[in-house]
């Protein structure tokens, strides 16, 4: 089942993030980078809402709120290749990313929960996700229209994607 390799390679990329945050302490947090980027715990923060509404997605499929659309490829692609491309992103605005766009300042204790929250949620939707209907589908922004499955999918990918903008802020 393709879900439950997406939970294995999520469960995995999680522990990367935890150990990545496990020596850092609330100074680390805030600090801001040399290019003026977001600080660490600006980037946990965007994490997590972004993660927030791709879980949303992911139950509008399920629940049956989404639209019939049939085989896209660029939607396929993604999913395929499994990954973000490697390279900065800038999102159109869109009403429901607004606070994923201007995150908060995390501390360590609060990104650490939030973490703990998001895997907890995204573990509950495995089955479910897998189960939904194919063609139903939600619009992604910049991609297309992900189903259940590919949503479910792409917030592992959003996660990993992350990691490198961690790894440059060490």
């Amino acid at each position: 089942m393709q879900t439950e390799r997406t939970l294995s390679r999520f469960e995995r990329t999680m522990q990367l993030w935890l150990s990545r945050l496990e020596p850092r302490n609330d100074e680390d947090m805030a600090r801001p980078p040399a290019d003026g980027g977001w600080c660490i715990g600006q980037v946990c923060d965007h994490v997590l809402v972004a993660g927030a509404v791709i879980l949303d997605q992911v139950q509008l499929c399920i629940d049956g709120e989404a639209e019939e659309v049939g085989f896209r490829w660029k939607p396929a692609l993604i999913c395929a290749y499994g990954s973000i491309p490697p390279m900065r992103i800038r999102v159109p605005r869109v009403p429901a990313l607004e606070a994923a766009a201007r995150p908060a300042t995390l501390t360590k204790s609060e990104a650490l929960a939030g973490f703990g929250a998001f895997a907890a949620r995204t573990r509950a939707l495995v089955e479910p996700a897998a189960a939904a209907p194919r063609n139903l589908k939600r619009p992604h922004p910049i991609v297309g229209h992900f189903n259940a499955a590919q949503w479910f999918r792409f917030n592992e990918m959003h996660l990993r994607h992350h990691l490198r903008q961690l790894a440059r802020l060490r």
